[in-house]
């Protein structure tokens, strides 16, 4: 956020160019609509949630605006990875020592599940999102043409943020990460 907010005064001061694309205005209207979907009446949580989705999607303009050369583009990815591999890794600790919050399952549906990770946000459904979006930049990271430390690094992080995924019990993020994957493995190689 403050990374943005920042990026947002140097545009509005001139010392910034805000480039938009076709993908650009499809993806700030999915911005906006997130965004205005936290001011329904009645839905306090919900502004939280759409407040954090908003922010997490403030990384396309970064990304798309800010990433000069691979150099950057793989500093950036490193900085979003890491924190994710935390979050994953706090998400699998809370499971494993049975400290998420009870209030996420509905055990007459679902009467093996007793609990949801949520690691750092109070919602497993978001937290799946979040990992959701980390995760295909995880599998950059064990490419071959990075050193092999990275890679290690990289096959950690994806497995963290794979399990603490699978932990949320949210569907929707076992398919964003699915679909991502093979998103990822498509733009690597399109044969």
């Amino acid at each position: 956020l403050l990374t943005a907010t920042s990026y947002f005064i140097k545009v509005i001061r001139g010392k910034r160019v805000f480039r938009v694309g076709i993908a650009g205005l499809a993806t700030y209207a999915f911005m906006l609509v997130i965004l205005l979907s936290g001011f329904a009446p009645g839905l306090s949580e919900t502004l939280e949630s759409a407040l954090l989705c908003f922010t997490l999607m403030l990384i396309f303009p970064l990304i798309t605006n800010l990433m000069k050369n691979r150099h950057w583009i793989n500093a950036c990815a490193a900085a979003i990875i890491f924190p994710s591999a935390v979050v994953a890794f706090i998400g699998i600790a809370e499971y494993l020592l049975v400290l998420a919050p009870q209030g996420w399952v509905d055990e007459s549906m679902y009467p093996a599940i007793s609990q949801r990770a949520v690691s750092l946000f109070r919602n497993p459904n978001i937290l799946g999102t979040y990992l959701a979006a980390t995760f295909p930049m995880s599998i950059m990271l064990v490419l071959p043409k990075f050193p092999t430390k990275v890679r290690i690094l990289g096959v950690i992080s994806a497995a963290y943020i794979a399990v603490a995924a699978t932990l949320t019990f949210s569907r929707s993020a076992w398919l964003a990460i699915f679909a991502g994957a093979i998103l990822f493995a498509v733009m690597i190689s399109p044969r």
